[in-house]
């Protein structure tokens, strides 16, 4: 809704500085001359929430207040106006280009945008984020909104000139609490904006007028002293943009009398770092420009020279902070995302930037040096490697040689060699001249698919060929649904176009632990668990028993969810293997009855799909085919009395003997 109030039939516009003083809390408000050092307009519970000093437009100008939605990042805006952008809902990155700076604003924050400038902005999180744009503008643009929609115009008055100081000021008013705003001395009109809720506006001096009702998202200009009183027996919040004191730039201050100082107490100094995605393959250097996608769940070290170190993890605004640091050298390094990506890390701080140089570390990261005091920001950019070819997907593969079965390759292990690798599928890759599709190198990682794609498909990595280093063996190729010492099965497709896969070695187990079938389980686990230390697959589903254990299904039962596919068939096709209701795509899976056996099944077998127990003889169809070995009774589903001895199958079952046996009644 358009509010455009006239308010000057009761409010006069009058010159001086915007003073908020609560009702009955600090009596009449008091009224703040335009010296350059003049206090805060914010008194009483009211705080600045956004400032900056800017040259102000000349001739006729107006308040405009827009209501602006931001769902993607924008390219680079030109503004010759100043003013003030204040989050309304969702999350906001102001990216701020001629100052270097960039700014997060959340629900209920706001920033100040001098004039001119350049700027980007991008919402944080999966929702677009609405703001308020605050804005002094010629008298002959105020109507104009762009492609945004207009909150509230004012009317337009002669500008005061000069470089002057813009405030946000923000008030929160309790259920039926109220505020007087002394403008009487405000070289300029000030701008109202409800945020929250509903206030009442009268003129201070005529409290029984009938009073202005203004509702979040509109605002109104005023000037003399107004009462704003929250409505509705609810709580309000609103703001109001201030021009203060003209700047005098051009005046040099006479310098004080040297004092004695004591001694400084040391302070702490702290460290943000902030994690920030670059384009694919990003070859520009304009990261603070283009490189704005944060980060989530990257973790970071930092050490000390003298041995002390802390971790942390950032949040969802990409950002992660260190504080209470004494002066030192420190080494910052993380955990780049991905396998495949370079990184760029710029340090600064207020007094501008801060020397650093790369990590002498197998992770990336910088080492620089915190003084007594230092507030230093570091931005982390990332930039991500194009992997993918035009068409279809990739395979990675690299080597890792670990002490012990890793949580994390990268920070717990070396690079290995994975030379001599090779993968069948589709189309058969391997490291030499005789690879379907050439491979590149990207240090020890191989890749194959970079040029023109790799068909999607279901692949078997050996790893035969690959050079074993003395003392380890293959445990585990990471990035596959499973194998053995001989082949290890993935899937490339549009869920997992950029296949990635880790060859883990490890010091072979000791001879306690050995594993005779090589299935990934040692002897005495296959004890436990009942399957075959002979046979690696002992229920002959294709999957490992060591797979199975790890991929939680029964290692002892072809079909462990029983819906009448295979383990390893519901692994390589994105099924789960423990859910019942989970089968392979494109595969019949409608149980009309419900028995257990899909109506497919039951054609198969001529049972009714209608009816679970088919012949009648108190056991379901399922109970008597069964899906994995040695669960089904072994009787016929379309007879009562499978053995022909008199005595129904059920019954037989009920009573404890053999329905497949005459001589069992």
């Amino acid at each position: 809704m358009l509010l455009r109030l006239h308010v000057s039939r009761w409010v006069s516009f009058c010159i001086g500085l915007l003073a908020l003083v609560v009702s009955g809390a600090l009596g009449i408000g008091v009224a703040f001359g335009q010296s350059e050092d003049g206090p805060s307009p914010a008194r009483g519970q009211a705080s600045v929430i956004a400032q900056g000093v800017t040259v102000l437009p000349v001739g006729e100008v107006g308040w405009r207040v827009r209501l602006a939605s931001t769902s993607t990042a924008s390219g680079q805006i030109e503004r010759d106006i100043p003013g003030f952008v204040l989050v309304d809902q969702g999350a906001l990155l102001v990216n701020d280009l001629d100052a270097g700076r960039q700014t997060r604003l959340a629900t209920g924050e706001a920033t100040f945008l001098p004039a001119p400038t350049a700027y980007r902005e991008a919402p944080l999180g999966n929702a677009a984020a609405s703001s308020y744009r605050i804005e002094l503008v010629a008298g002959s643009d105020i109507g104009d909104a762009g492609d945004d929609q207009l909150a509230f115009i004012g009317e337009p008055f002669a500008s005061p000139g000069g470089t002057r100081d813009l405030d946000l000021v923000r008030e929160v008013l309790d259920a039926d609490e109220s505020v007087d705003l002394e403008l009487e001395s405000s070289v300029a009109p000030a701008l109202l904006l409800v945020t929250a809720g509903a206030v009442e506006l009268v003129p201070s001096s005529n409290p029984d007028v009938e009073p202005v009702r203004l509702s979040a998202g509109q605002g109104a200009g005023l000037g003399g002293t107004v009462t704003v009183r929250a409505a509705d027996g609810a709580e309000a919040t609103f703001v109001t943009a201030i021009i203060g004191p003209e700047v005098l730039l051009d005046l040099a201050q006479e310098a004080a009398a040297p004092t004695p100082i004591a001694t400084p107490t040391p302070q702490p100094a702290s460290l943000v770092v902030q994690a920030l995605s670059c384009p694919v393959a990003y070859e520009g250097t304009s990261y603070a420009a283009d490189c704005i996608e944060p980060l989530a769940d990257i973790a970071f070290d930092l050490s000390a020279a003298s041995g002390s170190s802390g971790q942390a993890t950032t949040g969802a605004d990409g950002t992660v902070t260190f504080v209470d640091l004494v002066p030192d050298t420190y080494t910052l390094t993380g955990g780049v995302p991905g396998e495949f990506a370079s990184q760029v890390v710029e340090c600064a701080a207020d007094a501008g930037s801060v020397p650093s140089s790369p990590a002498q570390a197998q992770s990336p990261g910088a080492t620089l040096t915190l003084d007594d005091g230092d507030a230093v920001t570091c931005r982390w950019y990332v930039i991500p490697e194009n992997l993918r070819g035009e068409n279809e997907g990739t395979v990675a593969v690299s080597a890792y040689l670990c002490p012990e079965t890793p949580e994390d390759p990268n920070a717990d292990c070396t690079l290995g060699d994975a030379s001599g690798v090779v993968i069948d599928g589709p189309v058969v890759l391997t490291t030499d001249e005789a690879s379907a599709i050439p491979v590149r190198i990207h240090g020890a990682n191989l890749v194959w698919g970079e040029e023109g794609g790799l068909p999607f498909g279901t692949y078997f990595l050996q790893p035969g060929g690959m050079a074993v280093p003395e003392g380890y063996e293959l445990s585990d190729v990471r990035g596959t649904t499973g194998g053995s010492e001989n082949s290890w099965t993935f899937v490339v497709d549009e869920t997992n176009p950029e296949a990635i896969l880790n060859a883990i070695y490890t010091p072979p187990a000791p001879a306690g632990d050995a594993d005779s079938d090589g299935d990934g389980l040692s002897d005495a686990q296959e004890a436990t668990l009942g399957t075959d230390p002979a046979n690696p697959d002992t229920d002959e589903d294709g999957l490992f028993d060591g797979a199975e254990v790890t991929a939680g299904t029964d290692p002892t039962l072809y079909d462990t969810d029983g819906d009448g596919f295979g383990d390893n068939a519901e692994v390589v096709n994105g099924s789960d293997s423990n859910d019942p209701a989970s089968v392979p795509p494109g595969e019949p899976t409608i149980d009309t009855d419900g028995d257990g056996l899909t109506d497919t099944q039951e054609a198969k077998l001529g049972t009714d799909p209608q009816l679970a127990d088919s012949d009648a003889d108190g056991l379901t169809d399922f109970a008597e085919v069964g899906i994995e070995p040695g669960s089904a009774t072994g009787t016929n589903p379309l007879v009562v009395d499978s053995d022909g001895d008199g005595v129904g199958d059920g019954e037989e079952v009920a009573n404890g003997t053999d329905p497949t046996n005459p001589a069992s009644a």
